[in-house]
């Protein structure tokens, strides 16, 4: 499955993008194909106490803004690999899963973002590519503040 795949039939509500939740009648395999594709796409994770030496404080308001995005950006990130490497695991027989991955993996099957993630990210009314694209120019916004 390709992430341009992701863009249609999206069945989240337009106001709050959340997702009914439903029994997938699709073959574990599939499902399995959906986690790895978003595994696939590496999400940027920053070494928040060595920046803390980069952009100290008394630097001044970006320092501190730099700091705070990083850590925050780190927690969502987290919290995504966290996710898909447990519904990896789960779908693999490995792992029981838990309503809210059970959750999670619906979402993600119905193109939308899953409550876990968007618990830990900016407000966002996009379905699950458009987000996902988002998310990742943001993370290259931080990747090239970090490294000037």
């Amino acid at each position: 499955m390709l992430l341009s795949e992701l863009h249609h039939e999206s069945t989240c509500s337009s106001s709050s993008k959340v997702c009914t939740s439903r029994r997938s009648d699709r073959p574990a395999r599939e499902r399995m194909q959906t986690v790895e594709m978003l595994q696939e796409r590496q999400l940027c994770r920053w070494d928040h106490a060595s920046l803390r030496s980069k952009f100290p404080a008394s630097g001044g308001v970006l320092n501190l803004v730099v700091l705070q995005e990083v850590q925050k950006y780190n927690e969502l990130t987290s919290e995504i690999e966290t996710t898909l490497a447990h519904l990896r695991l789960a779908l693999e027989g490995q792992m029981s899963i838990s309503k809210e991955l059970e959750e999670a993996l619906d979402s993600l099957e119905s193109r939308c973002v899953p409550c876990r993630w968007l618990a830990r990210a900016y407000p966002s009314r996009d379905s699950l590519a458009p987000w996902l694209e988002d998310l990742h120019r943001r993370l290259a916004f931080i990747e090239d503040w970090v490294k000037r």
